[in-house]
């Protein structure tokens, strides 16, 4: 059966993709040397033909059309293959999918009240090496992690224990009295605080960040 346009773009995309978390994960503990047969160049808004990138502890350390390498080097074969710098995404929430609405309440209820801090870091690692897998080579996760969720994905991925993106992580969202909670009920108290810190004074806000520093936030 004859492959459409269609087809044609989502192997191009998936190549590109796979060739960028090849990159990041596969060459980030040893050199690398990857034969790219069409390497888009964000800065000159070009496309440069056969072109090799060599790979140092996980960083680019030189492209060109003639690199040489020591015996050894493991070589990667995308000659056929489009490569472009891994993808950044700047607001995510990785810890965080959104259940079924129930028939009474909303669907913020079975996420904050129903899925625990150790569920919510399973989930931001899944999600993490979904991220990866679709070329995305850092992200800003911005909140809703429970009690550091967030953190804990971190620290995960830089020691080696799941693949994904580099990653900055805010902690828990400051907001003022309330977070994005309109009309609780007086009486069910600041059940946000697991997603939010409340700041109403500059005082109050310093503190806010002091402890999402203390507690493993590397964003504001």
């Amino acid at each position: 059966m004859p492959i459409g346009l269609a087809e044609q773009l989502g192997i191009r995309t998936f190549l590109v993709l796979w060739a960028v978390a090849l990159l990041a994960t596969m060459c980030a503990a040893q050199d690398a040397l990857i034969h790219a047969g069409h390497l888009i160049d964000p800065a000159s808004n070009t496309v440069l033909e056969h072109q090799s990138i060599l790979v140092r502890a996980g960083k680019i350390a030189a492209i060109g059309d003639n690199l040489r390498v020591a015996a050894g080097v493991q070589v990667i074969e995308l000659s056929d293959a489009w490569v472009l710098p891994g993808l950044g995404d700047a607001h995510q929430h990785i810890t965080m999918d959104f259940p079924p609405a129930p028939a009474q309440g909303s669907v913020w209820e079975g996420l904050r009240l129903n899925q625990s801090t150790a569920e919510r870091t399973l989930r931001g690692i899944r999600n993490a090496g979904a991220l990866l897998a679709a070329g995305f080579t850092m992200i800003r996760d911005v909140g809703n992690a429970a009690e550091y969720a967030d953190t804990e994905v971190r620290r995960a991925i830089e020691r080696g224990w799941f693949p994904g993106p580099t990653m900055l992580n805010a902690g828990k969202i400051i907001t003022p009295f309330g977070g994005q909670n309109p009309g609780a009920a007086p009486e069910r108290g600041t059940w946000w605080h697991d997603e939010y810190i409340d700041v109403d004074s500059p005082e109050q806000m310093r503190a806010a960040v002091r402890r999402n520093i203390y507690y493993g936030a590397t964003v504001i």
